[in-house]
């Protein structure tokens, strides 16, 4: 949702930053998909993307962009905005607010809200002053974000959600859960996306993607639409 906060959430090692790493390219390149027919973000025109990394360093995702550019057949060398995170949003809000203003970013990624939001005894406030935070950079968010042991005994039921508070769930207009399917040897993975809340409108249904890993050292990503009906996802 536009100028909306939004969350991906999945188990570890799910491809959830990979996924936020192609939407930020589609966003800040102005694609729909490219190299695969993956269409189902509107081309409104590029917009700048602010990548907020509490996971991973500089050099693994300027890595893992370049290859998903060289997937899509993207020749721009610009750079999406990065910022490398050590401290909770809220601690470092001041600084991120005049990144955005200044460098008029459209998207915000924040992978991922585990990091982002510290700790504290009560886990409601700490969700309700993550969001608070989110929502004073006045622009639309993507949040990357886990699921707990528990959460993933559930996985592929409205029982599933992300970990901590229901504050989460409460927050963000719109919420969706990732499923991964890999086998060993396999270069590629597939995942499904169910929209598990919406706020402003009807859920979509399940869908799935399939990333293909070419080259080793990893030279290219591919992303396109796959059959969820074909695997146990």
């Amino acid at each position: 949702e536009k100028n909306q906060p939004t969350t991906i959430y999945g188990p570890g090692a799910s491809a959830k930053s990979y996924l936020a790493g192609y939407i930020a390219c589609l966003v800040h390149y102005g694609y729909t998909g490219g190299n695969g027919g993956v269409n189902w973000i509107p081309n409104c025109g590029a917009g700048n993307v602010l990548y907020l990394d509490w996971e991973a360093t500089r050099d693994d995702h300027e890595r893992r962009v370049w290859a998903i550019k060289e997937g899509l057949g993207i020749e721009d060398e610009n750079d999406m905005f990065y910022r490398s995170c050590l401290i909770p949003l809220e601690n470092d809000l001041t600084a991120i607010q005049r990144i955005v203003c200044e460098n008029n970013i459209v998207l915000v990624v924040i992978d991922s809200q585990m990091a982002a939001s510290g700790y504290g005894q009560d886990q409601a406030q700490v969700a309700s002053r993550y969001y608070n935070s989110l929502r004073s950079l006045k622009c639309t968010s993507l949040t990357i974000d886990h699921m707990d042991k528990e959460s993933w005994k559930n996985t592929g039921s409205s029982l599933a959600g992300p970990y901590g508070s229901v504050v989460k769930y409460n927050r963000s207009r719109s919420q969706i859960e990732v499923r991964k399917s890999q086998m060993p040897g396999d270069n590629f993975l597939e995942i499904s996306l169910v929209h598990r809340k919406h706020n402003e409108g009807r859920l979509l249904k399940p869908f799935g993607l399939r990333f293909t890993f070419e080259g080793e050292p990893l030279e290219r990503v591919t992303v396109t639409t796959c059959d969820l009906s074909q695997n146990e996802i």
